[in-house]
């Protein structure tokens, strides 16, 4: 990694970010800087990969889809100002209703010497509406821990990479990991698994989390070609003194060699390059109950062919239990 683009978490929390109106809500402010601490080794993952992936990462245009609040957008216009960077994400505080239609705002960030960035910033729900680009206009996607706040349908997200991304051009994805190891300690100590509510909307709290062979399935079939998937432990979060060492001791165990403790880190991480057909992937160990008349209701803006594709899958398979007698 070129010293230039390393960034320590000092420097990134030095960076700040001026999204609309202050809200005035000390708490909300405490929660982000908190998230931002977090997010470091994320954030200098990303460049790694990026930088791997991508021949001139400083002149290339990318796409972050889930960028609140911007931590990954700040380690990203700190390493490459020159970036054509456009973010985008869902209806501020968004509730159950109504699609929005695409609305486009800009975002001002202030970067650590004192120069401003203005970049484009989309509010988009980005998993029943189109994406409002060309197809093939982006040289890099960037999803960080956003498909498992998703409600309905990742594959319409994963799809609309596709088709937004040139060919042979990455997607880089991270998910935190369903068969994390803190999850079977926690069950082990008679505790509850689940996310809890929060007060940022429906897309606030994690709906579905995902393991390394699904997170792989899924790009596969959604017309990807999977060039690295692998799990990891990022740094231990600001816990109390008895979490932190419970998660310590968690990290120590799930990072040694064995195949059975490597799947059970805290995130799973997957490099993929968009080849190939953009194709409508619903697997049954994803998907129940999809049906067409829902699917049209539902989506739109939801490209015809693709459900024509998708729909075809299903009377071949049905055509086939018919033949041999299953239905």
């Amino acid at each position: 990694m070129n010293s230039k683009i390393h960034l320590n978490a000092e420097q990134l929390v030095r960076i700040s970010v001026s999204p609309g109106p202050d809200r005035g809500d000390e708490g909300l402010r405490a929660e982000t800087h908190q998230y931002i601490l977090e997010c470091v080794d994320r954030g200098q993952l990303i460049l790694d990969l990026l930088s791997e992936s991508t021949s001139d990462v400083s002149s290339s245009r990318a796409l972050e889809v889930g960028s609140s609040p911007y931590a990954i957008t700040r380690c990203l216009l700190a390493a490459f100002p020159t970036m054509n960077l456009t973010t985008l994400d869902p209806p501020e505080l968004l509730w159950a209703g109504p699609s929005m239609p695409p609305e486009k705002r800009f975002l001002k960030v202030d970067m650590p010497d004192s120069s401003t960035i203005v970049i484009p910033h989309w509010l988009v729900n980005a998993e029943r509406d189109r994406l409002p680009f060309e197809d093939r206009s982006f040289d890099a996607v960037i999803c960080m821990e956003t498909l498992e706040h998703l409600l309905v349908s990742p594959t319409h997200l994963l799809c609309e990479a596709h088709r937004v991304l040139r060919p042979a051009t990455p997607m880089i994805l991270t998910v935190p990991n369903s068969l994390n190891l803190k999850y079977l300690a926690a069950q082990l100590l008679n505790r509850p698994t689940r996310h809890q509510y929060t007060g940022y909307g429906v897309y606030g709290g994690h709906r579905r989390e995902y393991s390394l062979w699904e997170v792989r399935a899924l790009l596969t079939g959604c017309g990807f070609q999977v060039m690295r998937a692998f799990t990891r432990n990022f740094r231990i979060p600001i816990l109390g003194r008895r979490k932190q060492l419970l998660a310590r001791l968690l990290a120590l165990i799930s990072n040694l060699p064995i195949s059975y403790l490597t799947n059970k880190r805290e995130a799973v991480v997957a490099v993929a390059k968009a080849t190939g057909h953009v194709t409508p992937y619903y697997p049954s160990w994803l998907y129940k109950s999809m049906h067409l008349r829902w699917m049209r209701q539902f989506y739109r803006d939801f490209c015809d062919e693709w459900l024509v594709k998708y729909m075809e899958t299903v009377d071949l398979a049905a055509n086939s239990a018919e033949d041999t007698g299953d239905l």
